[in-house]
């Protein structure tokens, strides 16, 4: 508990699925008097009255919609992964204390979350909407937590060793996060025009090369092919640079050299590939990439030599 994850959950689900049952059950393990849960986080967690959040564990934000929650990303982003917080009561002094917050979002409205393609900080999970409806089904979770208003012990005993035997990390990162199909999908739709373009360009870079210097008629080539797919374009370069946007795209540096030969300027612009890989999850590594194409080229000379035991010798190592 004293290492901040630096992660939320954020769970998205229709009314009736069952997400206030989940958080009943997260209250009943930890314990309520360590939990608190607020529909006006610019009040409870970073307003200027915010004494509600001493000595809270686990911190639940209800009923999140992307009107009400676009404006808080950033300052949500900070508190989930900030090593303290400014606590201040009504009429008192504020003060700095250590944070050890764990933040929790559950909504009815699918796009709440403005999430993006390289963000590291919201795990989203889409709840299944199969059980609403079905009482029998909530009656019989519900006996499983709390028995006559009392606790039931089993129920809570068997999520907390659920939990438990999970693997535990001290801290997390954007690549610990798993992408399901619904997170895709909702990262593809916030993606901008220009976001989705350059990863287009890296997926068709060399997986060995670091760097890629184009110029603006290059760009506009790539892009023409790459958003025409056959059919006609008519948008002329300095339409496509401007909609691209790639200042606000990390990895991509533009330079205005001077041409040796035509002695005028140039708009260049250098990709990062390293940075930029990352940024999309593109994972292979220069050394795997290598390592593979040694393997592939000792296979090839045992094919040639028809020494079928080096193949098969190969063979297990490759799949891995």
């Amino acid at each position: 508990p004293e290492n901040k994850v630096g992660i939320m959950l954020c769970l998205v689900g229709l009314k009736g699925c069952g997400k206030t049952i989940f958080w009943d059950l997260i209250q009943a393990m930890i314990g309520g008097d360590a939990c608190f849960e607020t529909e006006q986080p610019d009040r409870d967690i970073w307003g200027d009255n915010n004494s509600c959040i001493m000595g809270k564990y686990v911190i639940r934000i209800t009923e999140a919609s992307r009107k009400e929650f676009a404006g808080h990303v950033n300052k949500m982003r900070t508190k989930v992964t900030d090593k303290t917080i400014r606590v201040r009561a009504l009429y008192g002094a504020a003060d700095n204390v250590k944070s050890f917050h764990r933040f929790y979002l559950d909504t009815n409205h699918e796009d709440a979350i403005p999430d993006e393609h390289d963000e590291r900080r919201f795990f989203i999970v889409k709840c299944s909407g199969e059980k609403i409806g079905d009482g029998a089904y909530f009656t019989r979770l519900a006996e499983a937590t709390v028995d006559k208003g009392r606790v039931c012990r089993e129920g809570v005993r068997a999520f907390y060793e659920f939990l438990m035997a999970r693997p535990c990390k001290a801290h997390y990162i954007g690549k610990d996060i798993p992408v399901g199909e619904f997170a895709r999908k909702l990262r593809d739709h916030n993606r901008s025009h220009g976001d989705q373009f350059v990863q287009a360009i890296v997926e068709a870079q060399r997986i060995d090369s670091n760097t890629l210097v184009w110029n603006a008629d290059q760009v506009y080539r790539f892009y023409t092919e790459w958003q025409s797919n056959g059919r006609e374009f008519d948008r002329s370069k300095s339409a496509v640079m401007k909609i691209l946007e790639f200042k606000s795209i990390p990895g991509i540096k533009q330079t205005v050299p001077i041409d040796k030969v035509t002695k005028k300027q140039v708009r260049t612009y250098t990709f990062d590939l390293v940075v930029l890989r990352e940024r999309y999850g593109i994972d292979r590594t220069i050394a795997t990439a290598i390592e593979e194409g040694r393997r592939e080229d000792v296979r090839a000379a045992a094919r040639d030599q028809g020494s079928s035991s080096m193949i098969d010798l190969l063979a297990p190592t490759a799949a891995n």
